[in-house]
């Protein structure tokens, strides 16, 4: 299920590129480059979604198979070494809520001082606001403080990456051949600036980071710090493909696939086993009662 919906993922970025090529002499150009970096943007964070699977080895009943899918089809193509990106969010999942988490700048709202600056940064996300934040913690220069003591017990997550080389070479192929189905497809050398890179840099990570917000973000003294969404089609397409939506359920029980999320949701809700969960109508909602809080 996994490699077909990368697959329709994948085949609706190419779907774009070739639009766009064929839209040279079109009176509508100079309103359909922009329709394609935003496009096109959501489909890489549609690959992003999937790949958050990956790092929690759940694309494949294979290790090898999953790892390979990760490294050539959804982070190498977003210039993410697999090995960073695993480390990084299960940091994530054993430090969350603490000042040890590296993905903490998404959510921690303290450092905002009113709602208004706090919306600001969070659609100034979806113009390169956090590229340089994210590149730095995926190149282990993050800011975080010491594990908590119980996060430092833990034994190890076993980990068997096939080495640094291999992402990299994973990184560098999959651009060289981005590069060359765009200039194929649009017949202009330079348009993988336009049509991946200016995407990947600011829809693709905005949509991450406005997602990642509005899901972890714990205003309130004392609001449970597990948050799952409703939301709508538009909402599910632009901030959630994947059931990505029914978040708190992923993070109660990290083993379930995207597409089984709607089930243990269900099971949870039905046999009181949900814990602190909420429930919100979704993310524009979530949205408005953050910023409200803030300052």
């Amino acid at each position: 299920m996994s490699v077909w919906a990368a697959g329709r993922t994948w085949l609706g970025i190419a779907l774009t590129w070739f639009v766009v090529g064929m839209a040279t002499d079109s009176a509508w150009l100079w309103l359909i480059w922009p329709l394609a970096v935003v496009l096109i943007g959501t489909f890489q964070y549609h690959l992003n979604v999937l790949g958050h699977d990956g790092l929690h080895f759940l694309l494949a009943d294979s290790r090898v198979a999953n790892d390979f899918i990760c490294r050539w089809l959804l982070h190498g193509p977003h210039g993410a070494p697999l090995g960073s990106m695993r480390r990084n969010h299960l940091n994530h999942h054993t430090q969350f809520g603490s000042d040890a988490d590296l993905d903490r700048q998404y959510y921690d709202t303290r450092r905002h001082k009113n709602g208004t600056r706090f919306l600001i940064w969070l659609m100034g996300s979806l113009a390169g606001g956090m590229t340089l934040p994210i590149a730095l913690k995926l190149m282990g220069l993050g800011t975080a403080a010491a594990p908590t003591a119980a996060a430092a017990s833990r034994p190890p997550v076993p980990d068997r990456p096939a080495g640094r080389w291999t992402d990299i070479t994973a990184v560098v192929v999959s651009q060289a051949w981005i590069a060359a189905a765009i200039a194929w497809a649009t017949g202009w050398w330079w348009a993988y600036l336009v049509l991946w890179a200016l995407p990947l840099v600011t829809v693709m990570m905005g949509l991450n980071t406005i997602r990642s917000c509005l899901e972890h973000a714990q205003p309130a003294s004392g609001e449970p710090g597990l948050h799952t969404f409703r939301s709508n089609p538009v909402e599910r397409f632009f901030l959630s493909p994947f059931n990505m939506n029914v978040h708190a359920e992923h993070h109660l029980v990290p083993a379930v696939p995207w597409h089984r999320l709607p089930r243990l949701n269900r099971f949870l809700a039905e046999s009181g086993l949900g814990g602190p969960i909420v429930t919100h109508p979704g993310y524009v909602q979530r949205a408005r009662v953050l910023a409200r809080s803030v300052g």
